[in-house]
């Protein structure tokens, strides 16, 4: 059954099972099958239509915007594992029904699991814009020889510079220690670490550690390690980067 895992921070608050043929709706006004009690959030802020071949997000005018994967929308079909930020709080889309959530996690419990106190006041706006970062545009690649000298990562974008690759793991997560650290909204669905690239024998891995968000290589996501080559591109979130290798050795 598709569902809606409803987060504040790190915590899962609540697990919500999307109906079929009829509305689901997210605001600050009792009725909402998502009642969020928070002065950022619109009386009826945003609403998931089942469509027949899968679900869409419609923002209902509201003031602060609904977010999709970092980027503000009106409307827009809904995939596997994207999500939603409303307000503060964050909304996983579970469409396999296969993502872990705590099993201690107790139904109705801790804010959003109901009508708990409507509050009469108007929308508050959210001045901040760091409250909903957005991935950053994608920077063109530098001019460069076919294979550089050492072997490299090169941040395309999502933020700057360059690693070089040694036998030491680069990791990428949310923890504060990892190498490229994601922050922010993607943080909250991030592993520690999400993924670890390593070099082994003149090669290169990506391995999948961990987190809702899982990396990709080349546009496909990856489940367990690979093999990276030369110029590919790996994301993790907003973050992208792309594998530079120096020219191997002809067998």
């Amino acid at each position: 059954m598709a569902r809606i895992i409803f987060k504040f921070k790190d915590r899962v608050l609540k697990v919500y099972p999307l109906p079929q043929n009829q509305p689901f709706t997210i605001g600050r006004r009792p009725g909402n099958d998502i009642v969020i009690d928070n002065l950022a959030v619109s009386g009826h802020h945003a609403r998931i239509e089942d469509q027949g071949e899968g679900f869409a997000i419609v923002d209902l005018q509201s003031k602060n915007g609904t977010f999709l994967n970092g980027d503000p929308i009106q409307t827009s079909p809904l995939q596997h594992q994207d999500f939603l930020v409303i307000g503060k709080h964050t909304l996983v889309v579970d469409l396999m029904d296969n993502i872990e959530v705590d099993e201690h996690l107790e139904a109705g419990n801790g804010l959003g699991g109901g009508p708990a106190s409507f509050i009469e006041d108007q929308t508050m706006m959210l001045d901040t814009p760091v409250a909903h970062p957005k991935p950053g545009e994608e920077m063109p690649p530098s001019a460069e020889p076919e294979h550089p000298d050492i072997d490299l990562l090169t941040v395309l974008s999502g933020g700057a510079g360059e690693l070089t690759l040694s036998h030491k793991p680069i990791t990428i997560g949310k923890n504060s220690d990892a190498d490229f650290v994601i922050g922010g909204l993607w943080g909250l669905l991030t592993g520690s670490p999400a993924a670890t690239i390593n070099k082994q024998a003149g090669d290169v891995f990506l391995r999948f550690n961990g987190g809702l968000i899982k990396p990709k290589r080349n546009g496909s996501s990856v489940k367990g390690t690979i093999r990276l080559n030369h110029e590919d591109i790996v994301d993790v979130g907003p973050l992208k980067i792309k594998v530079q290798l120096s020219k191997r050795p002809s067998n």
